[in-house]
């Protein structure tokens, strides 16, 4: 049996980070594709409670995608990671399910970053 992958895509908004995960998640059967936006969506007051719903739901995704590891199926994780400690928490996770960890850093041009934003209506 191989070795589960737990696979990071990070990037900023609109580089295409769920697009991808998407993909990957099509081709591979029982991957778990975790958007820790949407996990934190399921927690009640988490606009009001930004702080404590953020952490509560990156706890939450972890122990997710360490079932789905350890089950030997594939996690993917589309998300922006802007601090070392978080990526420590995946590296750390990887090793205990013997997974293979990849990270893929998506880049875009600040004028493509804004033309998604606009196209999105977050602009």
């Amino acid at each position: 049996m191989m070795k589960p992958k737990l696979i990071i895509i990070n990037g900023p908004l609109g580089s295409g980070k769920s697009t991808l995960a998407k993909r990957y998640a099509d081709d591979h059967p029982l991957t778990l594709l975790l958007d820790i936006d949407h996990v934190r969506s399921f927690i009640s007051g988490w606009r009001e409670y930004d702080k404590e719903s953020a952490q509560t739901a990156k706890y939450m995704a972890t122990e997710m995608a360490r079932i789905n590891l350890a089950k030997g199926h594939d996690v993917i994780i589309p998300q922006i990671y802007r601090h070392q400690e978080q990526y420590t928490v995946l590296e750390n996770l990887a090793n205990d399910c013997q997974a293979s960890l990849y990270e893929f850093l998506l880049d875009i041009s600040k004028e493509e970053a804004i033309k998604r934003f606009i196209d999105r209506g977050i602009a």
